[in-house]
């Protein structure tokens, strides 16, 4: 019945390094075929990489569907005041859903990836004084990384978090007209939609239907533009240059994925980070 998995060995770490390819891997587990005991070898992806690719290729099948299938079969109808254009395919409900469903795992992924990505550039053992004021009382707390990652919005990561440990200008996202701001700005647009995904409303008033139309009609817009999900990719690659320029004694996150990277992970940075 295949292959039976056996004494399970997932501490088991390969690392294979040249000019061009680096990848850790794992034994998943040693497996007996034919009597010979041998490992099964896996590479370990990069999951900020993979949940980019997630959201690359369900824009793509967004896409495909409106110009393969829907947008051939438009068709205008009605007379006078009444006239629309309407997708005629025979399945055109079916493939507008389809569409926003891919729509919608491509915009949760692209942020999450963001988020993954931002969190994985914090060390396991750094801590941040935070001053805290509520009723009159006023404190310091002092944030592990646990509670910086559940407890801070990716804004206030970037620009209170992520400066002190790459050491870049604290405002450098809210100055006027500076590539990071309107990065920034285009992004903050993809958190709104992924929140709007992530938290709908379970009673609806009229105003609300409206907002919610409205809400598919700019996914839509943006989505069929291939302009949806790009701030997640833009934002990524601008931390990545902060990174990469700040002082050559800053330790660098080695969970920077491979198509941002400008060096090689050194292999003793995972036990950091």
């Amino acid at each position: 019945m295949g292959i039976q998995y056996k004494c399970d060995k997932r501490n088991t770490v390969h690392i294979k390094s040249d000019s061009k390819y680096y990848a850790l891997g794992f034994d998943l587990y040693r497996i007996e075929k034919e009597g010979i005991k041998i490992p099964l070898i896996n590479n370990a992806p990069n999951i900020i990489a993979l949940l980019l690719n997630i959201s690359d290729r369900a824009l793509e099948r967004a896409v495909k569907i409106y110009d393969k299938d829907l947008l051939p079969t438009l068709s205008l109808a009605g007379e006078d005041f009444e006239k629309h254009y309407s997708f005629t395919h025979k399945k055109h409900t079916e493939l507008e859903f389809d569409l926003y469903e891919n729509l919608f795992v491509s915009i949760v992924f692209a942020y999450s990836a963001v988020e993954a990505f931002v969190n994985n550039l914090i060390p396991k053992d750094f801590k941040y004084k935070a001053d805290y004021k509520r009723g009159g009382t006023s404190a310091t707390l002092i944030c592990d990384t646990e509670y910086i990652g559940k407890n801070y919005s990716v804004e206030e990561k970037i620009n209170a978090i992520l400066p002190l440990l790459y050491r870049y200008d604290i405002n450098s996202f809210k100055k006027d007209k500076s590539e990071e701001k309107i990065c920034w700005e285009k992004f903050k647009r993809l958190i709104e939609y992924r929140h709007k995904i992530i938290h709908p409303k379970t009673k609806i008033s009229k105003l609300k239907k409206f907002s919610q139309i409205r809400f598919i009609a700019d996914i839509f817009i943006d989505g069929i533009n291939k302009e949806i999900t790009k701030p997640a990719r833009d934002l990524i690659k601008i931390l990545c240059k902060k990174v990469y320029n700040s002082p050559e004694e800053v330790i660098k996150s080695p969970h920077i994925p491979y198509e941002f990277a400008e060096e090689l992970p050194k292999f003793q940075n995972y036990e950091l980070f």
